[in-house]
C-alpha cells in the first residue's frame, strides 16, 4: 500500500443507514435517510454540514467579531466575514455532488 494508510478500529464501524435513526458524520457532513418532505413513502439520502461544522463556523465567525477587533474598519471586517462564509459555503455546496 503506497499510501501506508491503516484503519482506526475504535473509530471504523458498519453503519446499516436504512435503519430509522441511523447517521454518519464524515468530513464535516452528516449522512442520513430523511422522510420525503412531501410526504410519500419514500426516503431519500440527505447529506448536510454537520453539527460540529456548524459549532466550529460559528465559533470562527464569533472570534472574526469580537470586540478584540473592534478597531478595524467595518468595510474590512465585512469584507473578511464575507470571505469566511463563501468559503464555508463554497465546501459544503458540494454536497450534492453525493446525493
Amino acid at each position: 500500500m503506497w499510501l501506508r494508510l491503516e484503519l482506526n478500529r475504535e473509530k471504523t464501524r458498519v453503519v446499516d443507514l436504512k435503519q430509522v435513526g441511523t447517521s454518519v458524520n464524515f468530513l464535516g457532513y452528516t449522512f442520513r435517510y430523511d422522510r420525503d418532505s412531501y410526504g410519500r413513502q419514500r426516503r431519500y439520502l440527505s447529506v448536510i454540514p454537520s453539527k460540529k461544522a456548524l459549532k466550529k463556523e460559528r465559533e470562527a465567525l464569533r472570534a472574526l467579531t469580537s470586540s478584540r477587533y473592534c478597531f478595524k474598519p467595518i468595510p474590512q471586517l465585512i469584507q473578511e466575514i464575507n470571505r469566511n462564509l463563501q468559503g464555508w459555503a463554497a465546501y459544503f455546496r458540494g454536497y450534492r455532488l453525493f446525493a
